[in-house]
């Protein structure tokens, strides 16, 4: 998962990004990984991440990429998904837009899995998993 944040504040999130780290999880394992990013030369390559989909991430204020270790847990990709949900409404709480695009099991621009092009540019473990 990638989230665009629309009003970014370079100031501050006007919420802890914290509080999603105690978003529920199956057996309270909580397997996420959250990457930040508000590089704009960053933003820019990760607007290339997804085939037809993630273009107006070059104008974003900031991305939030969801990770996961699955060794950690089996429900994985639900558990991230709470999490993502939690997000959405905190910023929604805040007067923030923010638009989900769906990464896992998808293609990147250049024919690499969304997955591959991100932990890449990101210099990310091979054993997170993009959401």
């Amino acid at each position: 998962m990638v989230f665009r944040l629309y009003h970014w504040s370079r100031g501050g999130w006007g919420w802890p990004l914290a509080r999603l780290y105690s978003s529920p999880s199956s057996r309270n394992r909580r397997p996420w990984r959250l990457v930040v990013v508000q590089d704009r030369d960053t933003l820019e390559a990760l607007s290339h991440c997804r085939q037809g989909s993630a273009q107006m991430l070059a104008g974003a204020g900031a991305a939030i990429l969801v990770f996961a270790r699955p060794a950690e847990s089996d429900v994985w990709t639900e558990d991230c998904a709470i999490l993502m949900s939690n997000l959405h409404l905190a910023a929604h709480s805040q007067g923030l837009g923010s638009c989900w695009i769906q990464g896992r099991l998808r293609q990147a621009e250049d024919g690499r899995t969304t997955e591959a092009f991100c932990r890449e540019r990101l210099a990310l473990p091979e054993d997170w998993a993009l959401e």
